[in-house]
């Protein structure tokens, strides 16, 4: 999946998963300019990844290839553009009923569209490693075809709530887009969105001063911008110390961040 920016209250920031990418430079600005972009998450379990478009003060991005073309991912249309599914999901199993109850309940995600319980349970899996108040009013929003490469999801900040469409069962997807609900949401302002920048300055003190540390990168998707960093980081870190189950996030095998920097980003779960 792949991203690319912030806007601001008004302006609604859509973030797509290629694995991510968004512009942002630090400053208030830069923030501000992230919350109006499309973020989408490219890359799939065979690809290095990869950000359509600028990827602001981490370098410039590579564009997504898929196995059929060897082009890059088109943009997705934003949310409410594209012809999502509007029918019944199947009917759960009961465990699944009791998750999704979960999620409704305690943690305020509604899903919709074709979502089955791979994508119920993965849901519940990402809910479990916030606070409960940090999810409040997200949503997600399920294609029924899935893919496992190109653009693989989308996220959207909506004032007080988030917007998320997902095109495929990988949970490293869910995980990555709901990242974004933590780390750039309006309502997370005073906690996850802190302690992700936070956290990138320390990943930044310790690389060369002015990106990332190569021990705190996932995969290249993660040098897009500090957007998409964060989002890359917190699955990462979640993928390691607490086995998430991914199947590209950690693929390139070089993601060991200091322990200064882990236990900075830790605090984002003690929230």
């Amino acid at each position: 999946m792949v991203k690319r920016t912030k806007a601001m209250r008004t302006l609604g920031l859509v973030v797509t998963v290629a694995l991510f990418s968004v512009t942002l430079d630090g400053c208030a600005g830069g923030l501000q300019q992230i919350l109006g972009q499309l973020i989408n998450l490219g890359g799939g379990a065979t690809a290095a990844g990869g950000a359509l478009g600028a990827g602001g003060n981490l370098g410039a991005a590579a564009p997504e290839a898929t196995p059929a073309t060897g082009q890059g991912a088109p943009a997705p249309a934003p949310l409410g553009a594209q012809q999502l599914p509007t029918g019944t999901p199947a009917a759960l199993p009961a465990s699944s009923q009791d998750q999704l109850n979960e999620l409704t309940t305690k943690y305020g995600i509604t899903l919709r569209g074709a979502y089955n319980d791979t994508n119920v349970a993965n849901t519940l899996t990402y809910a479990r490693a916030y606070p409960p108040a940090a999810t409040q009013g997200l949503s997600f929003t399920y294609t029924a075809q899935r893919v496992q490469q190109g653009v693989l999801g989308v996220w959207q900040n909506s004032g007080a709530t988030g917007q998320s469409e997902i095109y495929s069962d990988l949970i490293d997807v869910q995980f990555h887009e709901g990242s974004h609900q933590i780390t750039l949401a309006d309502q997370n302002q005073s906690t996850g969105v802190a302690i992700g920048e936070q956290t990138y300055q320390a990943a930044v003190q310790a690389g060369d001063g002015t990106s990332p540390a190569d021990s705190c990168i996932t995969r290249d998707y993660a040098r897009s911008n500090s957007a998409e960093f964060k989002a890359e980081f917190f699955t990462g870190l979640r993928t390691i110390e607490n086995g998430l189950p991914t199947q590209f996030t950690t693929s390139g095998g070089t993601f060991n961040p200091p322990e200064n920097v882990r236990a900075i980003a830790r605090k984002i779960w003690a929230q």
